[in-house]
């Protein structure tokens, strides 16, 4: 049985290219800025602080590698959307990952939405290209215990 306590940061990287030299299956977390894939993250491994997480939207610039028991990678992405400058970086995120989506080792993506907001065009155009391309996904909505009663 796998154990996500024994979970560790192995790297940044900012391409494809320079992920960890041990290759293993990956589960990669995607979705907008700010949705709450770090705070997953730490919540599947029962590390608080392994994934920081901030506030503030577009923190995550990098694809940052976990080890998840010495048997899989999950990867946390950088958003798409808005950062807290304002500044739209959807093409960035795309520049980035371009080639990601398409790697032997990705089994999975856990696609994250916000439960307070309806689906941006950013979140449905990602959703098409997954779809399009037949990569495994799981879909999550996030931020539940932000709504009030008559919301949820």
């Amino acid at each position: 049985m796998l154990d996500f306590s024994k979970a560790t940061f192995v790297k940044s990287a900012t391409m494809l290219s320079q992920r960890p030299e041990k290759l293993l299956p990956e589960i990669c977390f995607v979705g907008k800025s700010n949705v709450g894939k770090s705070s997953l993250i730490n919540a599947l491994t029962a590390h608080k602080k392994l994934a920081y997480t901030s506030s503030k939207p577009g923190y995550t610039k990098l694809l940052n590698y976990y080890l998840i028991d010495d048997q899989f990678y999950l990867v946390d992405a950088p958003g798409y959307g808005y950062t807290i400058s304002g500044s739209k970086h959807l093409d960035n995120f795309a520049s980035m990952m371009e080639d990601y989506f398409f790697n032997d080792n990705l089994k999975a993506v856990i696609f994250l939405v916000d439960s307070r907001h309806k689906l941006s065009k950013d979140d449905l155009s990602f959703f098409d290209f997954i779809k399009e391309n037949d990569i495994p996904f799981v879909l999550v909505t996030t931020k539940i215990d932000k709504l009030n009663q008559s919301e949820k």
